[in-house]
């Protein structure tokens, strides 16, 4: 008899609304992503709100699911608020986009938090060789001659760092970078960045890769002039 009355209870259709908000928090708990999990969250939450008020005349409930939804409705703002591209300016969206792939906004908020926006004249030693840079580069604009032992060995511009080895590797720098035309530049002070790199891990795996990607492409560019310099 007992067994009949849970049975009854559990498939009576007034309370399906009440397995659909339990089945909507479990769901939320499956989801990998924080912003699904929010929005299962919010949509368990009303429709606890509506069973408990609607079916069950459970104010108390009703009330404690409300603060549920309201709880879940700010910490989806907070996450929407801090991921949002729109936080950076054009500079900055340009380095997230090409240097930082994949990293969150929210991460990499951090990072830019620390860059300097400069404007550095031609002729300028950005890099010394055998020296350990104190600072971490990238070209936004202008074009910059890299030299080894004195002599050219290629050059950089857009999108391409400078003193990345020397981050990477802690030893000292291979060749000099020495600015070509004005440069526009975002620049790390390495102490303060290292710092950072230690305690944020998605911002370090995000940096190295977009590191990593660049080296090749300046491997590849400076093979190439170095070829083109032995045919002339």
């Amino acid at each position: 008899m007992q067994f009949q009355n849970i049975f009854h209870d559990f498939s009576s259709l007034e309370n399906l609304l009440g397995h659909l908000s339990y089945t909507l928090t479990i769901v939320s708990m499956l989801m990998r992503s924080m912003g699904w999990l929010r929005l299962f969250a919010i949509s368990s939450g009303v429709v606890g709100m509506t069973y408990y008020l609607g079916m069950r005349g459970d104010y108390v409930s009703a009330f404690w699911e409300t603060c549920y939804v309201l709880v879940n409705v700010v910490q989806l703002f907070l996450l929407w608020y801090e991921n949002r591209i729109g936080q950076f300016d054009g500079v900055e969206r340009e380095f997230v986009s090409h240097a930082l792939e994949d990293l969150k906004p929210v991460h990499a908020a951090k990072l830019l938090r620390q860059a300097q926006h400069e404007t550095i004249a031609a002729n300028e030693v950005l890099v010394v060789e055998d020296k350990l840079p104190d600072r971490l580069y990238y070209v936004v604009s202008g074009e910059v001659r890299i030299e080894q032992k004195g002599v050219v060995i290629g050059a950089c511009g857009k999108g391409d760092f400078l003193g990345e080895m020397s981050l990477l590797s802690q030893v000292e720098a291979s060749a000099t970078a020495i600015t070509v035309t004005p440069c526009e530049v975002l620049v790390f002070e390495r102490p303060a960045l290292e710092v950072l790199l230690e305690k944020a891990d998605p911002v370090r795996h995000a940096l190295h890769a977009g590191i990593s990607r660049n080296l090749l492409a300046k491997i590849d560019r400076m093979n190439a002039f170095s070829v083109h310099m032995q045919t002339a």
